[in-house]
């Protein structure tokens, strides 16, 4: 290896000073790999951290110092969420968990600094993980400037067009997947001339139809949940060339989703091949070590870093320096290099071989020590050192190109005409090369052996700590490739689930609408139609009347055509039981006042088959008959007062007349009964039809109005309704009394038909905050849920044709709000339900 000149006014004192100042200070951080990366750490544009598991900052770079506005003593010790406004701590956790579980994890937030301005921030996490801890590297970028230019775009639609020709990423719009618009940015990161992208499909900006699909299902998803969306993705450029990108999407218009969307595209390329080219250091790294053989100089050294080593060491210690591989081709750019050896010695075809062969014979492996001898090819001394991993040689690292006094003018002019070079260039440029003793050029060369041998065993330590999570990596990676599929497959079905569920949402809504249009029109005409709803309804409560009218009509025909043996059969029991007339007046008063029977038929068969066999000895009559009449007119609590009339020769015959007028009193029950249905659907009618608004209010008890309800239903509710009463005083108010009366009465009668006249009915009263608080509850069938919004509408009545008009809840609802109050319910499908009034105070009538 040639020589260099040596540097003007350098002495060799001077050349040891600075080298002893200057190189020892300045490269002793690459013995360790965590210090060769330091360099990349500290220098990168984007924002750094390495956090723990809890979140708490452990390191910085100064990129991160600078955006933040704190120095690194403040940022250690602080926690993540302590500049971070949109995530809370739990977030954060969650954040971690998916770092933790799928190795690395991508999302955007928005950052604060130190004097409050706030920062878009797209993160980018990896775990990192070795023997002894797990860390979190993130790297932060600020897409503050994105953010805000999209914000623009959905403020000033006059600004639109100068502000997407400026941004420095590509944006555009599209709908339905068509674009409609592209930057320039975006036209010429894609290759594309003016217009050529405009109206085209979407899927000319992807290499396949998979990821076409992929982005339009996971990207529009985003946007429909959150409003916005991220992904990296692969465009394909006009050439076919292939580029990264960050896509980022939103609606065009927050308000109205069907104008489309505008996405920005950031080419990510130099990011992902930096990234891919440290993952391929990283794997180099940790390979077995029977595969150390292939790898290389470049898997496990940044050239950039070596470089500047080079060349600082050649520039402290005045010599030239190179590293080769081990066939002596150049690895790094020439050191210092002297015009002799570069500029003439090299320029020869035979010059150049023996340079070659002389690299290649200084960087043969030694264990003792540097090699050192004078250059096969112009005799300046050389000197390298071998750099090996595991054994295995990999480079040579060279220096030289420096004279003592053993070579001459005379040697080096003979070796010029032998290579066929200008002898007096040749002389002219060696007494340019660096004058050095020997014993300097030893020193240096030792210091060159102990550096190249520090980073061999540096690179070897690494690799076999590295192998150790190699087959950790390959496990993995094999779960990471399964997840992956699994997750494609998910995906494939989640994509059919979601068309057939986007189908029968559709359907759904079409029968929402089907349904709010026919509620709509219902309601219109209840409220603009309410006197012609009468003649309507008149059709519809004809059966209502009818049906008491007829059993009037029936009851009445049998009394009057049966009218004359009535009076026979008093005369025949007068005069049959002359000394028991009173005995008979009791038992017809007592027929009079009896309430029909709410037993089932199947019960009264029971009942007269056990009052027959009673009646065994104690009767002169068809025991069976006289059962079925004990039964029929409710003396079955009673009848052995009245055996004495049943009890001779004449007994049938009296039995029979008083058969006769039983039939009289179940006429009259029949008729009473038709004539208070009729009178309640009269009244309902009246209601609908009239709010009786000249009324004037009068001062009433609600207690008193509600014991006044409980008596006109006492009868209902003796025969198998337990009533609990809870009532507290209550102060008069200004009310309707009359109004309020049919509401008591309407909620008790639809309570009393909820149990089929059997069950438990509570009412409480209660005064609660200047209110009247009256509670009806009933433990009947309850309300369905899918008839609760209607039980409030006229017409409507889940109760079979002839049982209700459909107006009660509507006339209670009505004189409630009439009276400023609420009426709500609460109700469990066959738990029964609880109707809940409420009437504020006032005493202005």
């Amino acid at each position: 290896m040639t020589t260099p000149s040596q540097n003007s006014g350098t002495t060799n004192n001077d050349t040891k000073s600075v080298f002893d100042r200057n190189y020892v200070e300045k490269f002793n951080f690459i013995v360790n790999d965590r210090d060769k990366y330091r360099f990349l750490f500290e220098n990168s544009n984007d924002a750094l951290f390495i956090i723990d598991l809890e979140g708490n900052i452990l390191e910085v770079n100064q990129e991160a110092c600078y955006r933040y506005g704190y120095s690194k003593k403040q940022f250690i010790g602080m926690n993540i969420n302590q500049i971070d406004l949109q995530t809370s701590q739990q977030e954060i956790t969650k954040h971690i968990n998916t770092i933790a579980e799928l190795k690395k994890n991508s999302f955007q937030t928005i950052h604060t600094t130190a004097s409050g301005e706030t920062l878009y921030t797209q993160v980018n996490a990896l775990l990192l993980t070795s023997d002894s801890n797990t860390r979190i590297f993130c790297s932060c970028r600020n897409i503050s400037e994105l953010k805000r230019t999209q914000m623009e775009l959905y403020s000033s639609q006059g600004q639109i067009q100068s502000i997407i020709r400026t941004v420095p990423c590509g944006l555009g719009v599209s709908k339905n997947r068509i674009i409609q618009y592209a930057n320039d940015t975006l036209l010429k990161m894609l290759k594309y001339e003016t217009d050529e992208l405009a109206f085209q499909s979407t899927r000319i900006l992807y290499p396949d139809d998979q990821e076409y699909d992929r982005i339009g299902f996971d990207l529009y998803t985003q946007i429909e949940k959150f409003g916005q969306g991220s992904t990296e993705t692969i465009f394909k450029c006009k050439n076919g060339d292939l580029i990264d990108i960050l896509l980022t999407s939103s609606f065009l218009d927050q308000n109205d989703p069907d104008k489309g969307i505008t996405f920005a595209a950031t080419d990510i390329s130099k990011q992902k091949a930096l990234a891919a080219a440290l993952e391929k250091r990283i794997l180099a790294l940790t390979q077995p070590l029977e595969n150390i053989g292939n790898i290389s100089f470049h898997d496990l050294f940044n050239l950039d870093d070596i470089q500047k080593i080079q060349d600082h060491f050649a520039s402290s210690t005045g010599v030239a320096s190179i590293i080769t591989d081990i066939d002596g081709n150049p690895i790094t750019k020439p050191s210092n290099f002297c015009r002799l050896c570069n500029d003439i010695i090299r320029k020869t075809e035979k010059g150049c071989a023996n340079c070659h062969k002389s690299d290649a014979a200084l960087g043969r492996v030694c264990s003792d020590g540097p090699t050192i001898q004078p250059c096969l090819s112009g005799g300046l001394w050389d000197a390298g050192a071998s750099i090996t991993v595991g054994g295995k040689h990999i480079a040579n690292w060279l220096i030289g190109q420096v004279r003592d006094q053993s070579q001459s003018e005379e040697k080096i002019a003979a070796y010029a005409r032998q290579i066929g070079a200008d002898v007096d260039e040749t002389i002219s440029a060696f007494s340019e090369v660096t004058q050095m003793s020997f014993e300097k050029f030893q020193t240096i060369s030792q210091t060159l052996y102990l550096l190249a041998k520090q980073l061999s065993d540096s690179a070897y330590q690494n690799i076999q700590q590295a192998r150790f999570i190699a087959e950790s990596k390959k496990n993995h990676q094999i779960i990471n490739n399964y997840n992956e599929t699994l997750r494609n497959e998910v995906e494939r079905q989640t994509r059919k689930l979601a068309q057939a569920n986007q189908q029968l949402n559709k359907i759904i809504e079409e029968q929402k609408l089907t349904e709010a249009q026919l509620r709509d029109t219902h309601e219109h005409l209840v409220q603009s139609e309410k006197l012609a709803s009468i003649g309507q309804l008149a059709a519809g409560v004809a059966h209502e009347i009818n049906s008491p009218l007829g059993a009037i009509a029936s009851s009445n025909t049998a009394i009057r055509d049966n009218f004359e043996d009535i009076t026979f059969a008093l005369h025949e029991m007068t005069h049959i039981f002359a000394s028991n007339v009173e005995l008979t007046h009791r038992l017809l008063h007592y027929i009079m006042i009896h309430e029909e029977s709410v037993i089932s038929t199947r019960q009264q068969r029971q009942l007269r088959m056990t009052i027959a066999q009673e009646l065994k000895g104690k009767a002169s009559i068809d025991l069976d008959y006289l059962a079925q009449f004990i039964v029929n007119a409710g003396l079955t609590d009673c009848y052995e007062q009245f055996l004495p009339l049943f009890n001779n020769k004449d007994s049938d015959k009296y039995l029979e007349s008083i058969q006769k007028i039983t039939y009289i009193f179940q006429a009259t029950r029949v008729i009473n009964q038709a004539i208070n249905q009729s009178s309640r659907i009269v009244f309902a009618l009246r209601e609908y039809a009239h709010s009786n608004e000249s009324e004037r209010k009068q001062l009433a008890n609600i207690k008193h109005s509600l014991e006044t309800a409980i008596t006109l239903y006492a009868n209902k509710l003796k025969h198998g309704v337990e009533l609990l009463l809870n009532f507290k005083d209550t102060p008069d108010i200004a009310c309707f009394p009359g109004e309020l009366n049919q509401v008591w009465t309407n909620l008790i009668h639809n309570a009393v038909q909820a149990m089929e006249g059997k069950g438990i009915l509570r009412i409480s009263l209660d005064h609660k905050d200047n209110m009247i608080e009256v509670t009806i509850t009933d433990s009947g069938t309850g309300i369905p849920d899918e008839i609760k919004d209607k039980i409030f509408t006229p017409l409507f009545t889940t109760k079979p044709a002839g049982m209700g008009t459909g107006l009660g809840l509507d006339i209670v609802n009505r004189i409630i709000k009439r009276h400023n109050g609420t009426i709500s319910f609460n109700s469990v499908a066959g738990q029964g339900a609880s109707f809940t009034v409420k009437i504020p105070v006032t005493t202005s009538t």
